[in-house]
């Protein structure tokens, strides 16, 4: 994932850090961010049983679901981890880069500042998502608010490299993983919408929270249900702005 630290850095842009999530470390310039994957046990297994050529199959067939993002073959950066004070050089064989987008677009943003109602129009949105993705295929592993964005007003996932398809949790490296996020974050979201339903002014929107919560549970353990038929008519390509894209190789990109 990482090399060593290379005297001089001379023409290895730095990029910002940015934060950390359940898989990866995430940089940025100013218009788009890069993921670097923690260096794990789980996480090498998980590029050992997962090739490039079938992290780009299931890239193809997310148009829609995702946030836009380019698959990069190979970049090279500076970033400087938390607990740290020098750079280290990264150099990532294939990489997924996205838009960088403001914080208040992510879900846990737009939860904490809205009124019971429309958290739960949020959290529908974020479920229905859940059950498109399903329907194509594909299991997220980690559906904590943070990971999905809002796109206009289009709810998506925020990071590609979430993804799986639904087959490959019999075994998949992350597939305890998953399972233990699906158990524990099913706790927490019916912990969130016990607290919607007590601060709800009105019985219709209460009653609304009751029943998408009484629901939730068995939609979620439906997620993990290998699909025998899947829906291929709305898999399309990601699409990513060319001008973006020609400054982000021209940045980090390596060439050949």
């Amino acid at each position: 994932m990482d090399a060593p630290d290379r005297q001089p850095h001379d023409g290895i842009p730095l990029l910002e850090y940015l934060g950390s999530g359940t898989q990866n470390h995430v940089f940025g310039a100013e218009n788009w961010v890069v993921a670097v994957p923690h260096r794990t046990v789980l996480s090498m297994l998980a590029r050992l049983v997962k090739p490039r050529e079938g992290l780009c199959e299931t890239l193809a067939h997310l148009g829609g679901l995702v946030t836009p993002f380019l698959l990069l073959d190979r970049c090279r950066f500076l970033g400087v981890l938390p607990g740290s004070n020098a750079p280290r050089v990264f150099e990532l064989r294939c990489a997924v880069v996205r838009h960088r987008v403001h914080s208040g677009n992510f879900l846990d943003a737009r939860l904490a500042n809205a009124e019971p109602a429309r958290a739960l129009d949020y959290l529908e949105s974020m479920v229905a998502l859940l059950e498109r993705l399903h329907a194509r295929g594909f299991h997220m592993l980690d559906f904590i608010t943070r990971n999905f964005v809002f796109v206009g007003e289009t709810l998506r996932i925020s990071d590609p490299g979430l993804v799986i398809p639904v087959q490959e949790l019999s075994w998949h490296p992350s597939r305890f993983t998953a399972l233990g996020f699906g158990v524990g974050l099913t706790r927490d979201y019916l912990r969130l919408l016990a607290e919607l339903e007590q601060k709800a002014n009105d019985g219709e929107t209460r009653a609304r929270i009751r029943a998408f919560g009484d629901r939730f549970p068995s939609r979620i353990r439906a997620l993990r249900q290998r699909r025998r038929e899947i829906e291929h008519a709305e898999w399309r390509a990601v699409d990513f702005p060319e001008s973006l894209e020609k400054d982000i190789r021209t940045t980090i990109g390596i060439c050949p």
